[in-house]
């Protein structure tokens, strides 16, 4: 049991803050991170992943960069493609996260992840945030996942059918009819 005049170790606040990124409160998380809670990419994943947006917000008020890497998973950004997080990605993007610079996962590009795992909301907001279409390969993968909605919105922002090798094209020309 701890006393009060034990503090509690870092170790602990660090723990408790991950429990507050999975159900908890910006207030909880604020006041761990006050009492030196340490902030590490198990707490980022776990707010996204169960879309405790507010908590994310509170880390990256703490200082917490965006674009930081986290082991296997890419960054904060391709973790909220990944899992379709529209309100994390937007978050991250409108506190700098680079979904230009950064990699998603399997070696596609942040929009090539969207295209296959995220929806056309988050397409478009990785479109508007300056991600190149060209060259992605994002329409390629989309229609060979049969996300037929993340194609008609690549379609809409302009992505070049001619760069989907011939079979999908067709494919995607037959769908779009």
């Amino acid at each position: 049991m701890l006393k009060t005049s034990e503090s509690p170790s870092t170790r602990a606040l660090t723990f408790l803050l991950k429990l507050v990124a999975i159900n908890g409160t910006e207030d909880a998380a604020r006041l761990l991170l006050q009492r030196g809670a340490e902030i590490h990419g198990g707490i980022i994943a776990n707010s996204i992943y169960h879309n405790q947006v507010s908590v994310l917000q509170v880390v990256i008020d703490a200082g917490w960069d965006v674009n930081t890497p986290m082991k296997y998973q890419g960054d904060a950004l391709a973790i909220a493609i990944h899992y379709n997080k529209a309100d994390a990605v937007r978050l991250l993007l409108n506190s700098g996260a680079h979904p230009r610079e950064n990699e998603g996962s399997q070696g596609n590009t942040t929009l090539g992840d969207a295209a296959v795992r995220g929806s056309p909301e988050i397409v478009s907001m990785l479109i508007e945030s300056g991600v190149e279409i060209r060259e992605s390969r994002a329409l390629e993968l989309a229609a060979r996942a049969g996300c037929k909605d993340n194609v008609l919105c690549l379609l809409e922002k302009g992505a070049d059918v001619d760069e989907v090798p011939d079979i999908l094209r067709m494919v995607v020309c037959v769908e779009k009819a």
